[in-house]
């Protein structure tokens, strides 16, 4: 067991502009690798306690796919393991939603022997102080890689994700207190909309639910942020919107409420993590099988500008994330397991902080975004700015990371001829004032 006060600092990211900064610290590791498990929190005998619930183990085959849970208390900086999830089949891409103090442990999928997956309507329950399990009323529709968050500490949304066959564009509002599933305003049925791997939270009375993949045979990831308004008194009614960003081209990050620093009210939404690239449960690329590697940024949409900023290179790198435990009150977080950097399943433990120094306010890092279109690509690309006015240089690489173009974006575009590269993912980085732009973008042949 391991004193909190010398918990290993891997790292610091400070924005250019700001003396604010992320902080990460490695905290006891997980009694095993596991990673794409379902994740929350809950308090038991008067301390925050991190539970881990199914997942895949270090192999990433069908076989590693389980239902082990295990249990982190913050106080000791100690896991142990408790029982299992008590369903018939094991499942991956569930995920865990804390509404007062139970956790629910909703849908996901099975894989079998033959590579065949079906997707879940089961809901189970954990209570924590009595380290049991029961079982709750099925989903109406069977769902996996969804979108869930929880509305005023008493209904769970499970919105979109895949349905064995397919993207589905259903909403379904779980009540815990009457054990029951009732439909909400479904989104529009469209790929704006419809992904799985997306992410989101409820802040107030609204849905932010960002990234996520379509299911065309390539997988494209949606960047765009949709926007759900739940009426307060009739909650199953929700109206739609989105915005297109690619700022938010992001696959199973973990999305969490960031607090007001003053306040300490949950304002904005933040992402942590995830990927720019679609993968398998394997971290192979849908389509070029290539091994995908995770983002290290934290990305956070400000309500009251209606603009996205990404602190990069703060520490870790981590994706598939099914969840993420947040200390209420505090812009403080914690992550355990995922797949880390060559597609490797973890069994690291993180504590993510955010620092503002004393007589010190917080400003946003408004570096700009960059779009490429079309993505994917055949004969040639479109870089754009946000910042019309911005004059960099850029240069793109392949997978392999050797560089194989150069050029200039003059007044926030520029077009670049892909008709001499092969088929696969390349990569543009470019420098600007705020700091490194970079995105991905495909070449089909």
């Amino acid at each position: 067991m391991k004193n909190l006060l010398t918990v290993l600092l891997i790292t610091v990211s400070i924005s250019v502009f700001s003396q604010d900064y992320w902080t990460v610290t490695e905290l006891a590791p997980m009694p095993e690798p596991v990673s794409n498990n379902a994740v929350a929190g809950a308090m038991l005998s008067g301390d925050y306690h991190v539970f881990s619930f199914m997942g895949i183990d270090s192999t990433k085959l069908w076989s590693g796919i389980h239902s082990r849970g295990f249990r982190y208390n913050t106080s000791t900086d100690f896991w142990d393991t408790i029982p299992p999830v008590p369903d018939n089949l094991t499942r991956i891409a569930g995920a865990a939603s804390t509404v007062k103090n139970k956790i629910y442990i909703i849908g996901g999928y099975h894989v079998y022997s033959n590579g065949s997956e079906v997707s879940s309507k089961n809901i189970f329950i954990y209570n924590p102080d009595s380290n049991s399990y029961s079982q709750g009323s099925d989903l109406i529709k069977s769902t996996d890689d969804h979108v869930q968050c929880v509305w005023r500490d008493s209904l769970i949304y499970i919105i979109t994700g895949w349905s064995t066959t397919g993207n589905i564009p259903n909403v379904q509002i779980y009540d815990p207190a009457n054990d029951t599933v009732f439909s909400g305003t479904s989104t529009p049925n469209n790929d704006d909309y419809k992904a799985f791997g997306a992410s989101g939270v409820i802040i107030g009375d609204t849905i932010y639910y960002a990234g996520g993949v379509n299911d065309s045979w390539i997988f494209t990831i949606q960047p765009r942020l949709r926007i759900g308004v739940i009426d307060p008194n009739q909650p199953d009614s929700i109206t739609w919107s989105f915005s297109a960003d690619t700022t938010v081209n992001i696959y199973r990050s973990a999305a969490t409420p960031f607090n007001d620093l003053v306040g300490g009210v949950a304002v904005n939404p933040i992402w942590i993590g995830g990927a720019g690239s679609s993968y398998n449960y394997d971290g192979l690329e849908y389509g070029t099988g290539m091994g995908i590697n995770p983002n290290d940024n934290v990305t956070l949409f400000e309500k009251s500008t209606g603009s996205f900023s990404i602190d990069t290179a703060i520490g870790l790198d981590i994706m598939d994330l099914r969840g993420i435990a947040r200390f209420e009150g505090a812009n403080r977080y914690i992550i355990a397991g995922g797949m880390g950097p060559g597609q490797i399943v973890s069994n690291k433990t993180y504590q993510i902080g955010y620092i503002v120094p004393l007589g010190i306010s917080k400003t946003v890092d408004k570096r700009p975004n960059l779009a490429i279109f079309p993505n994917p690509t055949t004969l040639s690309v479109e870089l754009k700015s946000s910042d019309p006015s911005l004059n960099s240089d850029w240069s793109i690489y392949d997978s392999s990371g050797k560089m194989i173009d150069t050029g200039s974006l003059i007044s926030g575009t520029a077009t670049v001829n892909t008709s001499r590269y092969s088929a696969g993912i390349y990569l543009v980085r470019m420098k600007t004032k705020m700091g490194i732009l970079s995105q991905k973008f495909i070449v089909t042949r």
